[in-house]
């Protein structure tokens, strides 16, 4: 099975639990349909170096999560968290 990962996301931990069991979308742009995503399964910590306090998300790819949109309002920068 792939895992991918979806690296340096900057949150805090409790946020970071809360999405655990949930669907990560990747979009090129905020206009676009997103082109991969999956179900969460685990978030690391990052303890060290440049990327410290930050965390790696570990997801199960699904081809559902292919294609789907998303309004526009809630971003923040590089992400949309909808808990």
């Amino acid at each position: 099975m792939f895992l991918p990962a979806a690296a340096g996301l900057s949150l805090t931990q409790d946020t970071a639990n809360a999405l655990i069991g949930g669907t990560i979308y990747f979009h090129e742009a905020q206009s676009k349909p997103s082109f991969f995503g999956g179900v969460m399964l685990c978030a690391e910590n990052i303890q060290e170096g440049d990327a410290a306090g930050r965390f790696i998300f570990t997801f199960k790819s699904d081809p559902a999560c292919k294609g789907v949109t998303t309004s526009r309002g809630g971003w923040a920068q590089e992400m949309k968290i909808v808990l």
